[in-house]
């Protein structure tokens, strides 16, 4: 957190507490991730250190890298970004900065393709702040803006703001306050609260490329439920008072186009449809067999 807030002194002197339970500890997945924000934390406090700091800051992030590296031959999917960015980090404070950012666009690649959102964000927060420094603007707002978007998605609301308040010439503030007026509005649960990008330009795709409805509706429910990550869905309207059950798709892409009414589809929760509809509320369940209310359904 002191690290994400730019409270670089504060994270040095939590990490030096952190580093002394290391030998005890039997959880092997804290080390890397304790190995990487450290590291970043020393070369973000590197330009102002005296030249003994610098030398053993460097030796340590090198001595670290040498262990993110073997982990990453194991798990690049884990890992890979991670030494990537600290890469790109220790590259761009010797002065090599177009190597610096080929390491950005590695760590941004790798993390954004193995769906670590958080390291996605922060490398491209980082590759912003790397091109802002170099006074290339127009770049860095391009990855400003992503950022922005990536830590919305990962529900870090708090640092979205940070970003706003640091760097108000990279966003346009209209267009950022009505971003967060919908997506942080409390009647809708995070994470689902921001949409993905990607899954509103197929159903723009499919609403500019679709003519018949049949195919349009189709479409549209393999989008929805491949974004939210569902083997099953179903859309259900309103018609003539009376709840009716238009499509039902799967994740296998099968879709039956067929309209018939809630009651009589043995495949819909009935008692869940009613009562969202009664209440008007979302339900979510991580077992929904243990719900006494819909038990039977």
């Amino acid at each position: 957190m002191y690290y994400l807030f730019g409270e670089y002194h504060q994270a040095a002197q939590t990490a030096v507490l952190a580093r002394q339970y290391f030998e005890e500890i039997t959880a092997v997945s804290v080390l890397p991730l304790f190995c990487f924000y450290y590291s970043l934390v020393l070369l973000s406090l590197f330009v102002k250190a005296s030249s003994s700091e610098k030398e053993a800051w460097l030796s340590y992030v090198s001595t670290s890298q040498e262990k993110m590296q073997k982990w990453a031959e194991y798990a690049p999917m884990n890992y890979l970004h991670k030494f990537n960015l600290i890469e790109a980090k220790k590259a761009r404070i010797l002065g090599k900065f177009l190597e610096a950012e080929e390491f950005y666009k590695r760590a941004i690649s790798g993390a954004s393709e193995h769906e670590f959102i958080q390291e996605e964000a922060l490398a491209y927060e980082l590759a912003a702040k790397h091109y802002l420094a170099r006074g290339r603007e127009k770049i860095a707002q391009t990855y400003m803006k992503e950022a922005h978007y990536c830590y919305d998605r990962w529900g870090a609301i708090a640092k979205v703001k940070d970003l706003e308040k640091r760097y108000p010439q990279l966003f346009n503030s209209n267009l950022v306050r009505q971003s967060n007026s919908i997506l942080t509005d409390e009647t809708i649960p995070r994470p689902t609260a921001a949409i993905d990008l990607a899954a509103v330009m197929k159903a723009a795709q499919a609403l500019s490329e679709m003519i018949h409805l049949d195919q349009l509706i189709a479409t549209l429910m393999q989008v929805v439920i491949e974004n939210a990550a569902a083997e099953t869905g179903a859309l259900i309207l309103l018609e003539d008072d009376r709840l009716t059950v238009v499509a039902q798709c799967s994740g296998s892409r099968q879709c039956h186009l067929e309209k018939s009414a809630v009651a009589s589809c043995a495949t819909i929760p009935i008692s869940v449809i009613h009562s969202v509809e009664r209440t008007q509320e979302t339900l979510m369940f991580d077992d929904a067999v243990s719900e006494p209310s819909f038990f039977f359904d």
